[in-house]
Formats: C-alpha cells, structure tokens, sequence
C-alpha cells in the first residue's frame, strides 16, 4: 500500500488558503486506509508526493522541477489553463512543473481542452474537491446582519458587482485576503457567498471555495460555469443578473434562503471526497507501481463479508410504511435502505463505520456518514427521524446506554426503533460452552468485533433504561433443535427451572422495535 504526502508548496502566506483542502484530502486517505503525512516544501522520498498550493508561483521561485529530481510525483492543479488568459502566459515556469508530473489531478473538466493541446490527457483526473467530515464546522447564524459576502483575489468585474451591489443599498463586505477563524465569522454572519469569475472568458467553477461553503450550509449565488456538479444547491445566473439575483434573494423569506442552503450541503455529501479517492487510486497504480517504498496491505475489514450485501427483509418488515425520515446506523451496504426506497418514498441518512462500505452505500442512500457513531450523532438533528435502524451493531458497541441515549434523543416522539441483536443463549453456544469452547470467528453468534453479549431479558433492561419501551417483537429460530424432556429434567434436578422452557435457547436473533417511554 502506498504511503502518500501532500507537500504544501508556500512561497508566502498566501498558501493558507489551501489549508482546508489539504484536511480534506488527508483525512479521505486516512479514511480510506493509507499512510498520508503533510509536509511544506519538502518531497519524502518513500511516498506518493502530491504538491498543492502555490505551485505556479513556486516553478519560477523555488525551481520546483530541478529539486524534485526524477522522483515521481502528482500536482494538484487548480489554476485557469489557457494560453492566452489567466495567470499561465506570465509563469511559463508551470508548463515544466506540468510535463514533468507523473501524474495531474485537476480540480476543473474546464481545463481538459488544454490538456488535449499538449498530449498530456493520458495522465489527467479530474479531482474536484468534495465533502469530508473535516471541512463541516460551523452554522451561519439567523438573521445574519452582512447581505452579501465576497472574498477572494481581486479583480475589475468582480469590484464592478461588489460597487453595484452597495449601490443598491445593500450590506456588503468584500474581503481580498482572509483565513481562519477570521474568514469563519465572517461567512457566519453572511445571508450570501458570491462567486465571480475573474475572466469573462473563462468560466472555471471554483470547487474549493464551494466546496467549503456548502458543507457548512452556506447560501452561494454564483455567475454561470462551465458545469454545476451541484445538482441545484448552488444559485447560478449571468454576470449581467448576480446582483439582481442577490437583491431578490435578499427579498425573500429566511426560509427560501435556508432551503437552497440545505439542498447545497445534501448535494455536496453526496460528492464524496474518499470515493473519489478510491476510484483515481485504482487508476494510477501503475504508474507508482515499482517506484515508491511500498509499506502494508490495505484491508478491506468486513465489507466484502455476506451481511454488507443483505437485503434483510425481517427488517424492512418492521420499518413503518408512513415514516418519511429515517436513519440507519451502521447501514454497511446500503441494501436494507435501499429496499426500503423500493417500497415508500423516504429520505434515508446511512452512519458507517467501514468506508468502503459507506461508498457502497452512498450508492443507494440520499447521504451517508462515514466515521464513528459517537462523533457524529450529536451533530445529527434531535426529535427528528420517523425510524432510526440499528441492525446488527449494538453488540459491537462498548458503551451501549451511551448509544442508546443519543438515538433516543434524535428519535421523533412518535418515531420507532428498529433493532436486531444476537442471542447469547442460543444452544450451539452453549453446547460449545459446555464442551470446553468459545471460539471467535469471522462472523456469526461470535464474531470476532462482538463487544457484547445479550439475551431477550438484559436486552430488554437495556432498552428500558434508556427509555424505550418495546412495542413488537420476533425473532430468527432454529427450527431443527428443541429441547428434550430428559434435558428439562436434568437441570431440574440441578435447580434450574427455566421459565420459557428453554425455547428461548432456539432464538437465534431478536427483532425488536421500540418506541420512547412517556415522560
């Protein structure tokens, strides 16, 4: 497996703008099971370097291609490439930063024309930044007091609409350099984002910028692109129109502004960042192969076991035909909500832990979350959901009152439980207990990740003191075992007298669905 390092080209402090990005890249490695490092203007020599940053700037100061040497290594391009416009006629140096590069991800299809100009699109991906949990940080504030927000390098036609927009009689703020927390506050306290192009002819959408701006459920007007892989979360019109879109949008009601907002953080989840990733890893293995200092072997956990790729219909027979909202932690696959979108119009949110898992499910589901549940159910909306799933995760859980309660929390007052968990005292394990064994494997009564074990009645405790009340119930049987009378008869004469004769010993799995406690 491939150790990668991002190494963040600086000349000044402008790089900090591409500090965001380089989170999110690192972080949907480390997600998808690499080594990743981040340097500043320094290559490891045991990694897949990618160089980010002020890379055009850095081929004529810093005589990148000299320094790099014959080590391979990929550039993460996100300037305007054309030979007449933009900033590439005047840092010609690029063009030798390019052509060295073992491979480009660029952030822009806009720029494809330019690589079929020079024979280098054999060596290209499109890489436009999508969603990772890092860039997800903070909630602009109702009634925000600023209209509308630009920032950005200055440029005539975007101080043209900024001066209109003030001419207009509305609050702007127009910002040329600004990070950090500084920058936060300031799109916190913005109805609007503007996006403007800095050359007319020129139409690249910048990803990175939006890409930031709708994960944390910002409001962005932007003038037309070459593409919108938005799918309606972001407002685009003409040049000529922006500030009379902005006025209107100013007009409106909150509300109108909120729902635009939410449908840009729902496309942009839905944009993937690790996907992406997996898919361009799988596409220029054979160029690092033989090349890079290899470490470990990826492991893929257990999604390519059975139960990432079950329908589980016992399960879908439970979720209740009217509920609309539903969420489904640990959803592996994505196959039970898959089967439910089959049946009810719903809007499913998947939680799992696994990541190729999750970009399986991202495949079937309206979004999915990708990480550990503890962290990110607080971030999750409260009374919310009509059905909250919970196959097969519970024994997996240390704390489980602790899942319990913050499940409680999200569930709608009249929202339903689902859950299914593993007998303990199903017979072969007691039969394997009594012949001297507990053997863990891969899958099954004792999977290897089981952190907990249940029967019907601490199961039942534990719902209970998490405030469930469980109103139906069913379960999986093995239908070719029961107990015999000399068995009863045995461990009467030990004392032991179950109260359910045993049949509870045949229950292989439970399937409960629960619904909050009054009060």
């Amino acid at each position: 497996m491939y150790k990668f390092n991002i190494c963040n080209i600086s000349i000044n402090a402008f790089n900090k703008i591409f500090e965001d990005l380089i989170l999110a890249l690192k972080g949907s490695f480390i997600d998808l099971g690499y080594s990743c490092t981040v340097s500043t203007n320094e290559v490891k020599k045991d990694a897949v370097n990618i160089l980010i940053g002020s890379t055009i700037f850095a081929s004529r100061y810093n005589s990148l291609v000299d320094k790099i040497g014959s080590h391979p290594f990929i550039v993460y391009q996100l300037e305007q490439l054309d030979e007449a416009l933009g900033l590439l006629p005047e840092w010609l140096e690029y063009l030798d930063l390019l052509d060295k590069a073992s491979w480009i991800f660029d952030y822009s299809p806009a720029n494809l024309p330019f690589y079929k100009r020079k024979n280098w699109n054999n060596k290209v991906s499109i890489v436009e930044p999508g969603f990772h949990r890092c860039l997800e940080r903070f909630k602009p504030l109702p009634n925000a007091e600023i209209d509308v927000l630009y920032y950005g390098s200055p440029h005539p036609r975007r101080e043209k609409i900024v001066n209109k927009l003030i001419e207009a009689g509305l609050c702007v703020n127009y910002q040329n350099y600004v990070v950090g927390e500084d920058l936060v506050q300031l799109i916190r306290r913005s109805k609007i984002v503007l996006n403007i192009h800095a050359w007319d002819v020129l139409s690249h959408l910048e990803t990175v910028r939006i890409s930031y701006l709708l994960s944390n459920r910002c409001l962005v007007v932007s003038e037309n692109s070459s593409h919108d892989p938005y799918d309606g979360g972001v407002v685009f019109c003409d040049y000529d129109n922006l500030v009379e879109r902005c006025i209107q949008l100013i007009s409106a009601d909150e509300g109108v502004r909120s729902t635009i907002a939410q449908n840009g953080y729902l496309a942009i989840r839905k944009n993937d960042f690790s996907e992406k990733l997996a898919d361009l890893i799988r596409e220029i293995h054979t160029v690092f192969d033989n090349k890079i200092v290899n470490t470990t072997t990826i492991s893929l956990g257990s999604t390519t076991s059975g139960y990432s790729y079950r329908n589980r219909p016992e399960i879908v027979n439970l979720v209740p035909i009217k509920a609309k909202v539903i969420l489904d932690v640990g959803c592996s696959g994505g196959m039970i909500g898959a089967s439910i979108k089959k049946r009810q119009e719903s809007q499913i949110t998947g939680i799992e832990r696994n990541v190729m898992a999750a970009m399986e499910a991202a495949k079937a589901l309206d979004f999915v979350l990708c990480g550990d549940f503890f962290e990110l159910l607080p971030d999750l909306p409260v009374n919310h959901y009509d059905a909250i799933i919970l196959a097969d995760v519970l024994e997996h859980v240390l704390d489980t009152q602790g899942l319990l309660f913050l499940l409680r929390e999200r569930l709608a007052a009249d929202g339903a439980l689902i859950l299914s968990v593993p007998n303990v005292r199903h017979w072969s394990l007691i039969k394997h207990l009594l012949e001297g064994g507990w053997d863990y494997q891969d899958e099954g009564l004792l999977d290897r990740d089981h952190k907990r074990f249940f029967t019907a009645r601490t199961l039942v405790q534990d719902l209970d003191k998490a405030g469930f009340v469980v109103v139906a119930d069913s379960a999986t049987v093995t239908q070719d075992w029961k107990p015999s009378q000399q068995l009863l008869d045995a461990l009467e004469v030990e004392g032991i007298v179950p109260t359910d004769g045993l049949l509870g010993c045949a229950v292989f799995q439970y399937h409960l669905v629960c619904k909050k406690k009054d009060g």
